[in-house]
C-alpha cells in the first residue's frame, strides 16, 4: 500500500485533496455573493475605481453616518463624496492606499469583537451611528483611531465642496481653481467604468 511520508494512503490524501478542493470552491462562491450584496448597497453615481465594491460600500456607509444632510447642509453622498474619495485613493501612494484599505476593513469587521451584533455595513443607520460615537468616544484604541482617521478626511473634502461653501456662508476662492489633469483622467476611468458596467 502506498503511504505518503506522514502516514496518509494515497486514497485518503486524494479525499483530502477534493474535500479541500470543494471547500475552497463553496469559500470562493460565498466570497462572490457577499461582494456582490456590497454592490447593491452603492447608488448608481458611485462607481469604484480605486476601490473595490466592497471597499466603497463600507466607505459610503461610513459617510452617510459622518456627513448626513441637516439642513442647509448637503450630505456628504449628494454630492459625491464617495466618488471624490475614491478619487483621492486612486492617486494616493500604494502604501497609504494599502492602509486605507485595511482601515476600511477593519471598520467593518470590527464591530462584532466591540460588542455589536453585526458588520458596520449590516448595521441600520442608527446603530452605526451610535458605533461610531462610541468608537469616537473611547480613547486610544485601534478603533478610534480609524474612525477618528477617516472622519478628518471626510470632513477635509466635505467642507471643500462648493456646495458646503453655500451653506457656511463662504463665497469660495479668489481665484477660480483649474481642475488637475489627474481629475480629467479619473472622470475618464469613471465614464469607462459605467460604460462597460
Amino acid at each position: 500500500m502506498d503511504r505518503i511520508s506522514v502516514g496518509l494512503t494515497r486514497r485518503s490524501a486524494i479525499k483530502i485533496g477534493i474535500f479541500a478542493s470543494i471547500s475552497l470552491g463553496a469559500l470562493f462562491g460565498v466570497a462572490k455573493i457577499l461582494r456582490s450584496r456590497y454592490k447593491g448597497l452603492l447608488r448608481e453615481n458611485e462607481i469604484p475605481v480605486a476601490l473595490d465594491d466592497m471597499e466603497m460600500a463600507i466607505l459610503a456607509a461610513l459617510v452617510d453616518v459622518v456627513t448626513p444632510a441637516a439642513n442647509p447642509f448637503p450630505s456628504g453622498r449628494s454630492i459625491g463624496l464617495v466618488q471624490r474619495i475614491d478619487q483621492e485613493i486612486q492617486f494616493a501612494d500604494p502604501g497609504d492606499q494599502k492602509k486605507l484599505r485595511l482601515g476600511l476593513m477593519y471598520l467593518e469587521f470590527a464591530p462584532p469583537l466591540l460588542g455589536f451584533a453585526h458588520r458596520f455595513t449590516q448595521m441600520s443607520p442608527t446603530v452605526q451611528a451610535e458605533l461610531v460615537d462610541q468608537g469616537l468616544r473611547s480613547g486610544p484604541g485601534i478603533y478610534a483611531q480609524v474612525l477618528s482617521a477617516f472622519k478628518q478626511v471626510l470632513h477635509l473634502y466635505y467642507y471643500s465642496h462648493p456646495s458646503v461653501w453655500t451653506a457656511i456662508g463662504y463665497p469660495g476662492p479668489l481665484m477660480p481653481q483649474k481642475e488637475a489633469d489627474s481629475s480629467l483622467g479619473y472622470r475618464e476611468l469613471v465614464r469607462s467604468r459605467r460604460q462597460n458596467g
